[in-house]
């Protein structure tokens, strides 16, 4: 463990190059304040900044809490759902005694709808969820779309899945996708779709090839696609297809599937990868955006921590989990290929720069 200086200084180099990052591109400071930019200004998407600004964040949190002590931060938690505590992280300020005004954080989440639903799925559902995980695993339930209770079912009462308890619940159902639409916006940069858009050679494609967006809902990322190569591959044509059951029954060169099978069980994302079989050409590719999750120690503590929770809360809410290179390979192995094309495999893995997503390619082997 480094000492209190030796973090010290590190945090003064981060903080330089962030400053000087500012100042040269004419850039507002961090603030406060209650119009302040919602997000650290880094338009460019510079990695040197990005990489200086998480190691800023983790040094701050390791000095801050070696100085607190470990007694004095489990005591800070218990304390997180007040005000004035909340205001020590930056979320609403105490202007003069007895009197709570907003700061740009707290004022966010009435600005920003999407965020405001995220917050409020957090927690209303997931919350609730969280305070049955420990039981649920006390109790021996393994992972696996309906392979027993999970924490979801058993903090609502309920047999359903999530998703059906979704549609029985209009108004749940509507602040879930408000608030996924969240995940991905300005704001996330570790889901940025320009991460999607820079991470493969769409422009290589064959002129006049097709792109199918499987679960693509409105259309974001095959917008983003269209955007990107209209000047390198103007020919492409996007398709979007919101459901998995619904795949066109044209040969397609690329089917994109972004954040659609964590949500399902081995079993499950196998089927669906399975229903696009048929309607693949020998050269045909299957795109897995989603979260590859690594040993411990392999990535930095921020992106672990990230990827962790969504660990987590994937199995507390739908009883799956994020799966690892080794168990995307177990997925794909068990697809039916059942065409006389040969069996799927997984022919690459890459993680662009600064993303929490890997792009997983898929294709005959």
């Amino acid at each position: 463990m480094a000492t209190l200086s030796e973090i010290a200084a590190h945090i003064t180099e981060h903080a330089k190059l962030l400053d000087e990052h500012l100042q040269s591109k004419n850039l507002p400071p961090p603030s406060f304040a209650i119009d302040a930019p919602p997000d650290f200004p880094n338009p460019e998407k510079d990695p040197r900044v990005e990489a200086a600004r998480v190691a800023l964040i983790e040094d701050t949190q390791t000095l801050r809490n070696l100085a607190l002590g470990p007694a004095h931060v489990v005591r800070e938690v218990g304390w997180s759902l007040l005000l004035r505590q909340s205001s020590t992280i930056g979320l609403f300020h105490e202007p003069s005694p007895n009197h709570i005004a907003h700061t740009a954080s707290s004022a966010l989440l009435f600005k920003d709808k999407a965020l405001n639903d995220w917050f409020g799925h957090h927690l209303e559902e997931v919350f609730p969820a969280g305070v049955e995980l420990a039981d649920v695993v006390a109790g021996g339930e393994g992972i696996g779309m309906g392979k027993g209770k999970s924490a979801f079912r058993v903090a609502f009462g309920v047999k359903e899945s999530f998703w059906e308890f979704l549609e029985m619940n209009p108004e749940r159902q509507r602040r879930f996708l408000g608030a996924m639409k969240a995940v991905g916006g300005d704001g996330d940069g570790g889901h940025d779709l320009g991460h999607v858009v820079g991470g493969w050679d769409w422009g290589g494609l064959p002129e006049g090839a097709v792109v199918v967006d499987v679960g693509g809902s409105s259309g974001p990322l095959s917008i983003a696609l269209a955007q990107s190569t209209i000047h390198t591959n103007p020919n492409l044509t996007f398709m979007v297809q919101d459901y998995a059951h619904t795949i066109d029954s044209g040969r397609a060169d690329v089917y994109v599937l972004r954040h659609v099978c964590h949500n399902w069980s081995d079993g499950h994302a196998a089927r669906i990868l399975g229903g696009i079989v048929p309607v693949m050409k020998r050269s045909s590719r299957i795109l897995l955006v989603e979260v590859v999750v690594v040993e411990p120690g392999v990535v930095g503590r921020v992106q672990e921590r990230y990827m962790r929770n969504v660990d987590v809360t994937m199995f507390q809410m739908l009883g799956t989990q994020e799966r690892s290179r080794e168990d995307w390979e177990r997925v794909v192995g068990i697809v039916d290929g059942g065409n006389g094309k040969g069996k799927l495999g997984i022919k690459g893995v890459s993680k662009p720069e600064g993303s929490w997503d890997s792009i997983i390619e898929v294709g005959f082997v």
